[in-house]
């Protein structure tokens, strides 16, 4: 009788534990406290006492403190085929392998998944795509192969034409420059390369400075000649400062190209972030 009171005892000592942290793991989930909730829910979840919502809050607690590679290792945990049988516990689970860059597992979870509807799957390829830069297959209509069996083309337009238009826009008006052409503008006028890639006031302080080194130069060999040090020394200057702006001409136009770049990719962060949140 003794053994059996205890094993009760401590029956109801786990459950109650168990639902005392998942209780306290709503109330920092609630208050945005994620980092903390993920301690709650985690002790739930080993504990055999998280349930479905229990388990949605913790991976969404994952994603909204980009812990991925965590996120994504706790969830394969439990769910080793990276199937839950549950919509939102997959889609939670396609943001964090998107942002955590492991698209060849989106593209499993997209061919193997049987409760994404179409727009949940259109989403995710569609991310995947701009997230991998895939951007002018996307802009003409060009799924991956392996897609075309999952996707609707008209749930793919949705999603260009609403959530991801800002940066399609972006996408369809960007004019890259090319590097080395920059770099023979330079090599003609220096300075000019800057000047191709947008930095204006660069390029114009390059070039005054490598025209006014070269005229204190030729000045010098010309009333010194080559005897003087002054007229080796704006020599050096000029040729220093000449070699130096193709460098610089160069790197400013991949400068701007990934600039340009950036500002697409934070549109898609942005958008991709605004949607599916639990």
């Amino acid at each position: 009788m003794l053994l059996l009171y205890l094993c009760s005892s401590l029956t109801a000592q786990n459950l109650y534990d168990s639902t005392h942290l998942i209780r306290f793991g709503d109330h920092l989930y609630k208050n945005k406290e994620y980092a903390l909730a993920i301690d709650e829910y985690r002790n739930a979840l080993f504990s055999g006492s998280c349930d479905t919502r229990c388990r949605i809050n913790l991976f969404n607690s994952y994603l909204q403190t980009q812990q991925y590679g965590e996120g994504i290792n706790t969830y394969r945990s439990v769910f080793p085929g990276g199937l839950a049988g549950n919509d939102t516990l997959e889609m939670i689970y396609g943001k964090m392998l998107v942002l955590n860059a492991d698209y060849s597992a989106v593209d499993t979870l997209i061919g193997n998944s049987f409760v994404l509807n179409a727009d949940q799957v259109s989403f995710l390829s569609l991310s995947r795509d701009l997230f991998t830069e895939r951007w002018q297959e996307t802009l003409h209509h060009q799924p991956k192969t392996t897609d075309n069996l999952h996707l609707q083309p008209e749930t793919t337009d949705k999603w260009k034409s609403s959530l991801y238009k800002p940066a399609m826009m972006q996408i369809g008006q960007a004019k890259y420059r090319k590097p080395y052409a920059g770099l023979l503008m330079s090599a003609v006028i220096p300075g000019s390369g800057k000047m191709y890639a947008g930095y204006w006031y660069d390029g114009i302080f390059t070039l005054t400075t490598i025209g006014l080194a070269a005229w204190q130069a030729y000045r010098g060999f010309t009333i010194y000649g080559p005897g003087r040090p002054y007229s080796w020394i704006f020599l050096t200057f000029s040729v220093s400062f000449y070699i130096g702006n193709l460098y610089g001409s160069f790197k400013a136009v991949n400068m701007r190209n990934y600039n340009l770049r950036q500002h697409i990719h934070h549109d898609i962060e942005k958008a991709f972030n605004s949607v599916y949140t639990y």
